[in-house]
């Protein structure tokens, strides 16, 4: 956050009406930190939804197997009649999941990347015109420094000077010229102060709000990156599920089992995973870019 010496005041939004550079950085970040993010995760939870009903379909034909396997023990045991149609609920269920397809085949390829790319940029601009104020601001700090010392200097050389006329012979000539010096250098002082102040203040607003900025769109980059992280591990696992069912799809009770046994059964703990966390990841960022987004614009707004 700003200092809250900073936030909302009037050289602050003058600073940023000065300047537009500051203000193209401001549009940009909430832009590309908030609004543009935004609507690429509410994208990813569209998808989202699709995966639950994919999980609700494969918990339903895992169920199914478990009921026709236990319903063709009892057969046997009873030395029934083969079923012809073997695990017919079971495959059904399953070309209900392979029509379904990937969940996640319909998000712009790489929609997330690119966001978290557009982030890095203008967090690496923002970098640069941080770098660039410091330097600015070391530079003031130094020429200020150099004339408090010049300034320094002047007063001891006109003591100095004081000393020996008083020592000479004319001492109120000596005290006459000390006050004048002195008086001068009292009402001169404010003055030069309020100069360097005048160019130290908006470069110190400027460099707390960008700062303010790169913060925010760290922290945004953070949760987007592990969003997206989680959304190309779940599609993985979606995708093995798939290839699985494609094995499974089938009259040959072998081939039924090795598909529910090999391909479904391991990753659907990974698929519910994946979901919750996801579900988790999506609301989390949501809450604190709107949040962060809030109090920027507060920030900059309040007492307008």
């Amino acid at each position: 956050m700003l200092p809250e010496s900073l936030v909302g005041t009037s050289e602050l939004k003058d600073s940023i009406s000065k300047k537009p550079a500051l203000l193209s950085f401001i549009n940009d970040h909430l832009d590309y930190a908030n609004i543009k993010t935004l609507r690429s995760l509410t994208g990813v939870k569209r998808y989202l939804d699709k995966t639950q009903v994919i999980l609700s379909t494969i918990r339903r034909a895992l169920e199914c197997f478990d009921e026709e396997n236990t319903e063709r023990t009892d057969d046997k045991k009873k030395k029934k009649k083969k079923s012809t149609n073997k695990y017919s609920e079971t495959v059904d269920k399953l070309k209900e999941l392979r029509e379904m397809g990937d969940p996640f085949a319909e998000l712009k390829a790489g929609e997330l990347r690119e966001a978290c790319a557009r982030l890095r940029s203008l967090l690496a601009a923002l970098r640069r015109r941080d770098q660039e104020l410091e330097n600015r601001q070391r530079s003031v700090k130094k020429w200020r420094k150099a004339c408090d010392v010049a300034c320094t200097a002047g007063i001891v050389a006109v003591l100095a000077c004081s000393v020996i006329l008083a020592a000479v012979a004319a001492p109120a000539a000596a005290i006459a010229g000390t006050t004048a010096f002195a008086t001068a250098t009292k009402a001169v002082e404010p003055w030069i102060e309020s100069l360097w102040d005048g160019w130290e203040g908006p470069l110190r607003e400027e460099k707390d709000l960008i700062g303010a900025m790169r913060k925010m769109g760290w922290l945004v980059l953070q949760e987007l990156e592990n969003a997206r992280l989680t959304v190309d591990k779940l599609k993985i696992d979606i995708n093995a599920i798939l290839v699985g069912v494609g094995f499974a799809i089938s009259e040959e009770e072998i081939e039924v089992k090795i598909g529910i046994f090999e391909h479904i059964m391991p990753k659907k703990g990974n698929v519910e995973k994946g979901i919750d966390g996801l579900k988790e990841k999506l609301d989390s960022c949501n809450e604190k870019i709107r949040k962060a987004a809030t109090e920027f614009l507060k920030m900059i707004m309040k007492d307008i």
